[in-house]
């Protein structure tokens, strides 16, 4: 995700900077400087996903499922006695 974000604010920092080269009123200038703020807020957003993707922890591994009728109707709430109260 974070490398799409980086070629993404590239692009709005070229797309920017060419707009800004070839300005021919006030509005042209503003749109560049918009285009460039937003390509700079991009490349942040960029480096904070790319920061809590390295320190999010290792996914829990998958309870290992235990084989036969047993498992079913336990899962569903069913015991040996009977149904068990929801509580």
């Amino acid at each position: 995700m974070h490398k799409f974000l980086n070629l993404m604010a590239v692009l709005e920092f070229l797309g920017g900077l060419s707009v800004f080269l070839s300005a021919r009123s006030a509005i042209h200038e503003i749109l560049a400087t918009l285009m460039l703020g937003f390509a700079i807020l991009t490349f942040a957003l960029a480096a904070i996903l790319k920061e809590l993707r390295a320190t999010r922890p290792e996914p829990a591994p998958a309870p290992a499922a235990t084989e036969g009728r047993a498992f079913a109707e336990n899962a569903r709430g069913r015991t040996k006695k009977g149904w068990a109260p929801y509580l």
